[in-house]
């Protein structure tokens, strides 16, 4: 498959997985608003990367669904990654994307961080 060159252009911001790719190919509405929500979502999560992926929607099992990661690498701080989550979604994430909500969502992700997976 062709990427098209917006949805290349997302990959400066976010790690894209093919069918995150695939899926933005057929939803080019979303493209805009993700690349004005990566350095937003960046400044809540600072040196965490970011991710794009697909995932059944858990509130129907049926749905698909794009989401955005924040890898977040502080496993003994968990509950501080959920605060700014919060936080996000109040102040930016619901305020800026009407109309997206059932298409795609954002969240963290724990991943080990060099010394844990160690």
């Amino acid at each position: 498959m062709v990427i098209p060159p917006e949805i290349e252009e997302l990959g400066q911001f976010y790690d894209i997985e093919m069918s995150a790719g695939e899926f933005l190919a057929h939803n080019g509405h979303l493209i805009p608003f993700l690349r004005e929500m990566a350095p937003v979502l960046a400044r809540y999560f600072p040196d965490c990367p970011l991710r794009l992926h697909l995932e059944r929607d858990p509130e129907t099992g049926y749905e698909t669904k794009l989401w955005a990661h924040a890898m977040w690498s502080h496993s003994e701080n968990w509950r501080a990654a959920s605060e700014i989550l919060d936080r996000f979604h109040r102040e930016w994430f619901f305020q800026n994307g009407h109309g997206i909500h059932h298409r795609m969502a954002v969240d963290f992700e724990f991943t080990p961080s060099k010394s844990e997976a160690a």
